[in-house]
């Protein structure tokens, strides 16, 4: 599908999400409400590392879990399923119209995860709509992105983001091309990215753009065992090519993970799940029985 102007953007985005586009005049600022993880930690298992006890998820619609096909799967049950040890509830306040106030968004959801006192948050996607989306010049995308960066650096405790992966593929399908920064632009954005982060030891760069880079390329992509061979976009991501599919989900959480424990040592890898057919069927098991409670499902098999 291919939008022709901004409101038409708005409105057709927010009509596939379900969700009423804002009326004019209203507060500018969306509410971003946390949403606890469905996984109960449990108590007789060993203790997740610190970094890992109460992780908040932030960012826009690819940690909210938007699907073409309306069933969701975002990023919270996946970190959850990822962390073997007990922890406290993780929570998220990932949303899909992020992009319709990105600024006030960004603010919020912030604000959110340092009043919820998280250990960790990871926000993959947080920056996207910083450099993305309607704006009239690159220097206003630059603009955008120093005010995301200001508002983490009021977090104390560790924080993951991504640099901005090229999503130019996807014009036409979910993005105008109005909303894609030129590669001029993409550069100089990632550049302040890795800037920024450099002078701020709690924040660590999941590498997102490389890893789509090299699925996108055709080549063999690894991923602590779990392999992807020539051929498995579709696999991992979905058909508008922006949003990852629930196993793609999977993957963005393991590269976090990935990267957070190359810049954290002392989280060993016994406290990471790493196996994508396990992480897929941790998570269906935290979902529970699908049936009515009359008729309760067998317990999956280990």
């Amino acid at each position: 599908m291919i939008f022709t102007n901004s409101r038409a953007s708005i409105l057709t985005i927010a009509l596939l999400l379900g969700i009423a586009a804002p009326r004019g005049g209203d507060d500018s600022r969306p509410a971003a409400s946390a949403v606890a993880s469905n996984q109960a930690s449990n108590p007789a298992s060993a203790p997740a590392p610190q970094i890992l006890r109460k992780v908040f998820v932030v960012g826009a619609s690819a940690s909210a879990g938007f699907s073409l096909n309306g069933r969701k799967h975002p990023l919270l049950p996946c970190i959850d399923a990822v962390v073997l040890g007990a922890h406290e509830k993780y929570a998220s306040n990932a949303t899909e119209l992020f992009f319709m106030n990105p600024e006030a968004t960004a603010e919020n959801q912030i604000d959110e995860a340092l009043g919820a006192n998280a250990t960790l948050i990871i926000g993959v996607d947080y920056l996207f709509w910083m450099g993305y989306g309607l704006v009239k010049n690159d220097d206003a995308r630059l603009a955008m992105l120093e005010k995301a960066l200001k508002f983490l650096e009021a977090a104390k405790c560790p924080v993951l983001i991504s640099e901005f992966p090229d999503m130019s593929p996807a014009i036409g399908k979910m993005l105008m091309k109005e909303q894609v920064p030129s590669k001029e632009s993409l550069i100089k954005l990632n550049e302040r990215v890795r800037e920024w982060a450099s002078k701020h030891p709690n924040v660590v760069l999941v590498n997102l753009p490389k890893f789509i880079d090299q699925l996108r390329s055709g080549e063999e992509v690894t991923l602590h065992g779990n392999r992807y061979e020539k051929g498995s976009t579709r696999k991992l991501l979905q058909a508008d090519e922006l949003h990852p599919t629930a196993e793609g989900t999977a993957i963005l959480a393991l590269i976090a993970m990935d990267a957070l424990c190359n810049a954290n040592k002392s989280i060993p890898d016994s406290a990471i799940e790493w196996s994508i057919p396990k992480v897929l069927e941790r998570m269906s098991a935290n979902r529970g029985p699908s049936k009515p409670a009359s008729q309760p499902a067998s317990a999956p098999s280990r």
